[in-house]
């Protein structure tokens, strides 16, 4: 196959473009400068023609007039192995340029790039892949396997549920949370009690637990509400309120301190905790 060298139209600042380009990046230089002559089209001595090398990847550059524009249909990847590569070329690309998302950007002449881990691909390709779309900044590739992982803990996490819900009743569902989730896990924990609200809706058994992890997350307003829906169901007492630590975290809330004030200071009936 023969090698294939982009060709890059520039209205007068193809010089220039290409000596920052290979500022940008290592091992690479200007190779060659041609100039028009009588016959133009641009002035005589100007630069038309700049052929350079970024890391090895031959290009030329043309100064050939305002015709055409460069847009986001043409786009350059530099695949970084490191986050402090992608946050180094972010930096110097995005300097006089905008920022588009997803690890997207225009540089100041109106070229595409695209800087990401070399990681990328296969998180992309795997079962629980990342959500991009809401990156308006470079890739944080800690941040996307972070989210690998999640996706992977709550979809194990909503299975186990279902097989589970499939063999008991929800008001035993309630204690996988408790046990576990709500301690370590409470994104998980409201995960499982979403399913366990599908078998049982009014469940005041899965409307506490669901105030425990809101609360552990520090969801105030949510928490407050499941409380709220306990109550409602006639098992929630001022003991639990008292003894769960997890209130801890919103305990100041004046929703809180009015709901407890009007609840008995009974333990629940057996059974019920």
């Amino acid at each position: 196959m023969p090698k294939i060298n982009p060709f890059l139209w520039f209205d007068g600042a193809a010089e220039e473009a290409a000596r920052f380009y290979v500022s940008v990046f290592p091992r690479s230089k200007i190779r060659t400068i041609t100039h028009y002559g009588e016959g133009g089209p641009g002035p005589k001595g100007s630069v038309m023609t700049v052929g350079f090398e970024l890391d090895g990847q031959d290009f030329t550059a043309l100064n050939g007039g305002p015709e055409f524009k460069f847009s986001h249909a043409i786009s350059f990847v530099v695949h970084c192995k490191t986050q402090k590569k992608i946050d180094a070329y972010w930096t110097k690309l995005t300097r006089g340029g905008k920022v588009i998302q997803c690890g997207w950007l225009t540089d100041k002449f109106g070229l595409s790039w695209q800087i990401v881990p070399t990681a990328l691909p296969d998180l992309l390709d795997s079962k629980h892949p990342p959500a991009l779309g809401s990156a308006l900044h470079d890739l944080d590739i800690a941040e996307l396997q972070r989210q690998q992982r999640d996706s992977v803990r709550d979809r194990l996490g909503a299975q186990a549920a279902r097989r589970m819900l499939a063999l008991v009743s929800v008001n035993t569902a309630f204690y996988i949370p408790r046990q576990y989730f709500t301690a370590h896990d409470p994104a998980g924990a409201l995960a499982v009690l979403a399913i366990a609200h599908e078998i049982q809706p009014a469940s005041s058994y899965v409307c506490f637990e669901q105030a425990k992890a809101y609360a552990e997350l520090g969801q105030t307003a949510n928490a407050v509400g499941s409380l709220q829906c306990a109550k409602a169901g006639g098992t929630l007492t001022a003991v639990d309120l008292r003894d769960e630590h997890a209130f801890d975290r919103i305990r100041s809330d004046p929703t809180f301190t009015s709901l407890a004030a009007t609840l008995p200071a009974t333990n629940p009936p057996d059974g019920d905790d």
